[in-house]
């Protein structure tokens, strides 16, 4: 129609780093990641959507295949074009200040809120005092937050190698996060081992990054919402977290031969210490799509926190799905998708 705009599509290049070795090396491939797309009116219903997806996926990009997190609209019709559900991402939810959340910022929600908490601090100081989640624990020296990042080189391979199949992260990532998201303010906590010491039979500099989380704060009407955007445990004190059981639970493999009690302690200990640091007030802490072909949701279990998707509540997740050349077996459907948060999709 004489060159008239009909519609935009937008298509994004990342990176995924695939079999991650424990000296960090890695298969790095590109694929394309659907963000948006928008068809005018008075052109819908005339296939230029599914066009621009088949053109795509047939010529020569330089990505190997595109995935996307499609909204209820378009999820049928990413079917009908043969794309398929590699996986469905949930949300995890855990209450940590149920009084302010009800009633707000008072004495009685404080006290309220004080005895909440007695439990989970008791139960801290008793794994403190005798088990793996207390050694780990000693590991750590206080998180440094900023509103920047401030990852070395080192740190970004060490991020990279904390995972079997992971989104590569880079400054240039996080400034593209920032960027697509331009109101939201993220911040980033770097928790660094206190002194020189070994862990799991390796040695650990004093310094070295053992894990990091990215979050930002959402609003409600009482109060507001820690949302973790992103996070992570260093291989350093703990390996990578296994493929969870093939029914899809999230739970962890029984056969956990390579993935022990310390790695256990160590990923529950760091996030547990990472979200107890935030500075500011929040009574409810989110982590977004989560993938429940991992045992992410295991370790989330045990940090008391639980799956909104399967409760009455109205929360979709969101399926994840690949085009026809990413083939039935695709890779990132193992994946962690930490790097997109629930204020984009919901």
């Amino acid at each position: 129609d004489k060159d008239k705009p009909a519609g935009i599509i937008a298509l994004m290049g990342m990176q995924v780093t695939k079999d991650v070795t424990s000296e960090g090396e890695g298969s790095v491939h590109l694929i394309g990641q659907a963000a948006d797309a928008v068809t005018l009116k008075e052109y819908r219903g005339l296939g230029g959507f599914s066009k621009i997806f088949r053109n795509w996926e047939n010529e020569d990009t330089g990505a190997e295949f595109i995935i996307g997190l499609p909204n209820p609209n378009s999820f049928p019709r990413l079917l009908h074009l043969g794309y398929h559900e590699i996986s469905w991402l949930h949300h995890y939810l855990r209450i940590d200040h149920p009084a302010r959340l009800l009633i707000g910022s008072n004495p009685l929600s404080v006290l309220i809120d004080a005895i909440w908490s007695v439990p989970s601090a008791v139960r801290c100081i008793t794994k403190g005092r005798t088990s793996l989640y207390g050694q780990a624990r000693a590991l750590f020296d206080r998180p440094v937050i900023s509103d920047t990042p401030t990852f070395s080189e080192k740190d970004y391979g060490d991020i990279n190698s904390s995972s079997d199949i992971r989104f590569t992260r880079s400054k240039q990532y996080y400034s593209w996060k920032q960027n697509y998201n331009p109101e939201l303010s993220f911040r980033y906590m770097a928790l660094r081992c206190r002194d020189n010491t070994s862990w799991n039979g390796k040695d650990i500099p004093a310094g070295a990054l053992l894990s990091y989380m990215v979050y930002h704060l959402r609003p409600m009407k009482k109060g507001h919402v820690l949302v973790i955007d992103d996070w992570g445990v260093m291989s350093a004190i703990a390996k990578h977290i296994p493929v969870a059981e093939p029914s899809g639970s999230g739970k962890l493999p029984k056969d956990t031969g390579f993935f022990d009690k310390k790695d256990i302690a160590a990923y529950m200990a760091a996030i547990e210490w990472l979200i107890k640091a935030v500075p500011e007030k929040y009574e409810l802490v989110e982590v977004p799509l989560v993938n429940p072909k991992t045992a992410e949701p295991s370790i989330l279990t045990r940090l008391h926190f639980l799956n909104i998707c399967k409760l009455p509540l109205g929360a979709r997740g969101s399926p994840l799905i690949a085009s026809p050349r990413a083939g039935a077996d695709c890779f990132v459907g193992r994946s962690s998708f930490r790097h997109l948060d629930s204020d984009v999709l919901s």
